[in-house]
């Protein structure tokens, strides 16, 4: 099951706390300025930036 968020490419930058769910086909990039998780469902592509202790993961 796939998660609510679901497009082709997904870009993503999040300045604060939080945890967002997502399912990205084609590719993602990630930019994280706090202390965000960010759970990716789909084969895609990742670039990340990321400037605290926090991470993307893959749940598939």
């Amino acid at each position: 099951m796939a998660y609510p968020i679901i497009a082709q490419d997904i870009e993503i930058s999040v300045e604060r706390r939080g945890s967002y769910e997502i399912t990205a086909i084609n590719s993602l990039d990630v930019d994280i300025v706090g202390n965000a998780n960010v759970y990716c469902k789909g084969l895609t592509t990742l670039q990340k930036r990321i400037t605290e202790k926090e991470d993307v993961y893959f749940t598939n």
